[in-house]
């Protein structure tokens, strides 16, 4: 066990996973899930900031079930604590993200989260967003999509978790990281890894030091290019095509017919 990864500190990525813009980074978000949906759609849904100092998780949040959390700026993720002690990232979220989705909607519902340091949350009451769906109905459509869409691009990783090597496991995670970063029009191709050493390990399901030898390993094979905080896949297209990834984004589209074509989808991916 390397002992140095478990004090590490995730780097400063908070400017590469965008500034704090309001409600802004929420609605461009959504715009490509529902066709019948504007910016303007948006404009008088205000949010309060809270910045995150350090590492938090969303229990520390004393009205976690009264409000939406969305990420505004900065990195999240959703984890689960296994019975061995163990820990296991299930998902990741970028700016414009809704981090509780399921939770003040069914309080009893458990949420890990953990909000990652220099991240700015809007605080968006539950009455009011639910109240705007009875305005613009075509925003939680936009939601449910995009919910949709995260389930499978989750579900998808899973599968390469379950089956692939280490060097398939930590690529498809940086793919997911360049997708979670492009759903508000940020740039892919540099991919900000906003984790430690320890968190990533934890998510791939491997020791730290084994992340460590794979990194080594696809940077000598030319397959990836780090630098400082960034990640570049060298050809992209390629990778994906290896692990047989879908960007399930491009699948949920905002004509209703999203979730039909996705199961057809899974149906033969099975």
């Amino acid at each position: 066990m390397n002992n140095q990864a478990n004090v590490e500190t995730a780097p400063d990525v908070s400017a590469d996973f965008g500034p704090a813009a309001g409600i802004d980074s929420f609605a461009r978000r959504l715009l490509p899930f529902e066709r019948r949906i504007r910016l303007a759609d948006f404009d008088d849904l205000e949010m309060t900031q809270r910045v995150i100092g350090s590492d938090r998780p969303i229990w520390a949040e004393e009205d976690s079930g009264d409000n939406f959390y969305v990420l505004q700026s900065g990195f999240a993720y959703s984890f689960t604590l296994l019975p061995d002690g163990r820990r296991y990232i299930s998902d990741i979220f970028g700016p414009g993200a809704i981090c509780n989705w399921t939770r003040p909607r069914q309080p009893s519902f458990p949420a890990n989260i953990l909000f990652k340091a220099r991240s700015v949350l809007g605080v968006l009451p539950t009455d009011r967003l639910i109240a705007k769906f009875g305005e613009v109905p075509g925003i939680e459509s936009a939601i449910v999509r995009h919910e949709h869409m995260r389930a499978l691009r989750s579900s998808q990783r899973t599968r390469t978790l379950v089956v692939g090597q280490s060097a398939d496991r930590l690529l498809h995670l940086l793919i997911d990281l360049a997708d979670e970063l492009s759903v508000t029009g940020g740039d892919c191709k540099s991919i900000p890894v906003p984790l430690t050493q320890r968190e990533i390990a934890d998510m791939l399901g491997m020791s730290p030091v084994h992340l460590n030898r794979t990194i080594q390993s696809l940077r000598q094979e030319r397959r990836i290019v780090r630098y400082r905080r960034t990640y570049s896949i060298c050809d992209p297209q390629r990778e994906k095509e290896l692990l047989g990834y879908r960007s399930f984004r491009r699948i949920v589209g905002g004509d209703g017919t999203g979730a039909a074509v996705s199961a057809r989808q899974n149906a033969k991916a099975g």
